[in-house]
């Protein structure tokens, strides 16, 4: 009996310390050491880039746990998964919009509002100033609606260019403050999409008549794609272009997500905006998967990671993944480290030893 007991033990040894590795959560941030290898972050820390957010908190939000600059922001601004490179054309309808400077883009929470972050989403740049009574009625409507579309991946930008008075006499008036725009109104509607003071036009300028001079309000309606769909529109945006825009499908964007994706946001209280062909473990068996496309048919992407069973980080940033879903169920070897079989392969030489010496 004992003869086939020890190497009978020497393989579930073997098979059980396999399976753990490839569930180890070494940093214990609900993401496995497979998964951050892939992604590219470190799987010892749990704040892969020291920005101050966990790396699955990031991850699951389609923040990058390995960019210091990309976090999520404080005003909680929609956020759908970003490609790794996006290639600004110019300033001008039918063009990819370019990005805005940095330096420039600063909201009333002090943080910085990339133009490209919003990439997948509906945008509508709204131009404006506080002593604009024009301005200051068309604000509700855009909360409004920003409220409605929201979640259909819908942002209004406002780019705020001047203040209320003109305390230094000069006869413009001052910058404008924010927080004020935002929450001390009169209709007591509270703007809860992202202001920017604009004061010295450096964001506007893109965004006017060819001509020179300007008039406000004026809107400019960007597409999911960034492309500029319609430039300076004058009084009122034409949201009947908006909506058509809001029907147009998301773009793809390879994003692998955990098969426990879900639990692990609620644990962690994130809700991110839905993106349908991203769904958690489908489609993602342990030879290669294609995660980028949720209708359940095969892609040539998918049948091209099916011929590949490589592991790497590439593939994984390509949406094909060799081994377990991330963070799954599933039990296997690969990927593990070498001190796994090693382990297994040590109790099986113990266990003939000493059958050996009973012998």
């Amino acid at each position: 009996m004992t003869r086939f007991l020890i190497p009978l033990l020497g393989a579930f040894v073997l098979f059980a310390v396999g399976c753990d590795n490839s569930n180890r959560d070494t940093d214990e941030d609900f993401l496995t050491d497979l998964m951050e290898e892939a992604i590219g972050s470190d799987p010892e820390s749990a704040d892969s880039d020291g920005d101050g957010f966990d790396d699955a908190y990031e991850y699951l939000s389609y923040f990058d746990p390995n960019d210091p600059t990309d976090f999520p922001y404080t005003g909680d601004y929609p956020r759908l998964p970003l490609p790794a490179d996006i290639d600004g054309e110019g300033w001008d309808e039918g063009e990819i919009s370019r990005n805005w400077d940095d330096e420039d883009a600063i909201d009333g929470f002090e943080e910085i509002v990339s133009l490209h972050r919003f990439y997948g989403n509906v945008i509508l740049i709204d131009v404006g100033a506080e002593w604009c009574g024009p301005c200051q009625a068309a604000a509700p409507e855009a909360q409004e609606k920003y409220e409605e579309y929201r979640e259909q991946g819908f942002v209004v930008i406002n780019l705020l260019l001047d203040g209320l008075d003109d305390a230094d006499g000069d006869g413009y008036p001052d910058e404008p403050d924010l927080n004020r725009w935002q929450n001390e109104r009169d209709d007591d509607v509270e703007l809860t999409f992202p202001v920017i003071g604009d004061h010295d036009r450096s964001i506007t300028e893109h965004y006017g008549p060819e001509s020179g001079g300007s008039s406000i309000p004026n809107f400019t309606i960007i597409g999911r794609d960034l492309e500029i769909v319609a430039r300076y529109q004058v009084g009122a945006p034409d949201w009947g272009t908006v909506e058509d825009l809001l029907e147009e499908d998301l773009p793809e964007v390879a994003w692998p997500l955990p098969e426990n994706a879900e639990e692990i946001r609620e644990e962690l209280d994130i809700a991110p905006m839905e993106v349908p062909y991203l769904v958690p473990g489908e489609d993602m068996p342990e030879g290669a998967a294609d995660v980028s496309s949720g209708d359940g048919e095969d892609s040539d992407d998918a049948e091209a990671g099916a011929e590949d069973s490589s592991d790497s980080a590439a593939d994984v940033k390509a949406g094909r993944y060799a081994g377990p879903p991330f963070g799954g169920s599933s039990c296997t070897t690969a990927g593990s480290p070498a001190s796994t079989g090693g382990l297994g392969l040590l109790f099986l030489l113990f266990g003939g030893l000493v059958l050996r010496r009973r012998n």
